[in-house]
């Protein structure tokens, strides 16, 4: 009887060693941020980046921006899976998101998108954003991007 209580609490133990690794990183959370950052110079390009600053892998993620109508962004890349807007009575509402269910952002990594002004818009481009992912409390922010006049394009970019 003795032999058996031994056996089943060693067998506890080791399944307890092997499971824990797995069990720990089940509790990670992803932490997505956005940054933007100047594009190429002498251009009206600029980078979109979401990064992954948490320790669990940002799975399920999308980010959300609005915009005034007379003032959007686009990838520069126009057929660019992943993004999607529309317009509504008083805004742009821009969507961009993971591509499938295997496009995950593990921790220290990020997604990047190059971004231009749409036809027409203004120099200083503002909206609202929200980030979501799996396992990740929502974050929401405002960016502000500004433009220069030609020939130097330089650009002022500010988040929050």
């Amino acid at each position: 009887m003795l032999a058996i209580t031994i056996v089943g609490a060693l067998a506890a133990i080791a399944a307890a060693m092997f499971t824990y690794p797995s069990w720990k990183a089940s509790l990670a959370k992803p932490e997505l941020r956005l940054v933007v950052e100047a594009g190429p110079a002498t251009s009206a390009l600029f980078f979109m980046k979401l990064k992954n600053e948490g320790e669990g892998s940002g799975v399920d993620w999308i980010v959300e921006f609005k915009m005034k109508r007379g003032s959007r962004f686009i990838p520069n890349d126009l057929s660019f899976r992943g993004w999607t807007d529309r317009e509504t009575s008083d805004e742009w509402v821009a969507t961009w998101m993971a591509s499938g269910s295997d496009d995950s952002i593990g921790p220290g990594l990020h997604r990047s998108l190059l971004m231009t002004p749409a036809s027409g818009s203004p120099v200083s481009i503002h909206a609202t954003y929200s980030i979501n992912a799996g396992r990740m409390k929502e974050r929401t922010g405002r960016i502000e991007v500004g433009i220069g006049d030609d020939p130097e394009r330089l650009q002022t970019i500010t988040t929050t």
